[in-house]
């Protein structure tokens, strides 16, 4: 016998369109991963914000995406100082919606392109205390408290971050990377045998990494 067709509701049919979108982004990013690191995460953004604009309820949410979606185009384009201010004003505007949120990201990349170091640090933390969405997301702003901290000349933490989000997301297409540069952080600390671990652990486990090389060469240097 065959059984009813269940009904489906708007509220499930947005839900696992929503769910789609999120798989066809974390693909993107995982492609385009070098791209993302670099700060050219526009397009995926600019899809990001198309779709809450379609899906959003009310004219502020609307009127968020558009703001956001201007910003992550003047991003995009190079134009970084144009661009902090109006992620600026979108997280002045619209404070914990999902644009509110997702500016701070950005505003961090932004500020840490003008080798504001302070600022990125400040607004990658705020980023990572309010964000529950995308990995790539969060262990990208992992990494930029990281590179912040390491800009800072505070490389004990700098080196501790880097492993965490190494450790939270060790399939990412970072983690290698991550390790390498804590394990760098390490030695000028003076932990070289903490550095060494860790570049054990890159040759251990990331063998296909193009950092499996570096980290060969570098164990040796430290352990002389």
């Amino acid at each position: 016998m065959l059984k009813p067709r269940q009904r489906i509701t708007k509220k499930k049919l947005k839900e696992d369109k929503l769910v789609t979108f999120y798989f066809q982004a974390s693909q993107w990013f995982e492609e385009n991963a070098k791209y993302v690191y670099g700060g050219l995460a526009a397009l995926i953004i600019i899809a990001a914000a198309a779709w809450f604009y379609i899906s959003s309820s009310g004219e502020a949410q609307k009127m968020a995406s558009v703001e956001f979606l201007r910003a992550s185009r003047a991003f995009d384009e190079g134009r970084v100082q144009s661009a902090m201010t109006q992620f600026q004003d979108v997280v002045n505007n619209y404070g914990n919606s999902d644009y509110g949120v997702l500016s701070r990201f950005f505003l961090a990349k932004c500020h840490y392109l003008q080798n504001d170091y302070e600022q990125a640090l400040e607004q990658y933390q705020s980023f990572l205390d309010k964000y529950s969405g995308i990995e790539h997301f969060k262990v990208s702003a992992l990494g930029g408290v990281a590179a912040s901290q390491e800009q800072l000349g505070q490389h004990q933490d700098a080196a501790n971050t880097f492993v965490k989000a190494a450790n939270e997301y060790p399939a990412s297409f970072f983690a290698s990377q991550y390790l390498l540069r804590a394990a760098r952080n390490y030695e000028i600390a003076e932990q070289k045998d903490k550095a060494v671990a860790l570049y054990d652990q890159i040759i251990n486990d990331y063998p296909d990494s193009q950092e499996k090389n570096e980290a060969i060469i570098l164990k040796e240097m430290a352990k002389g």
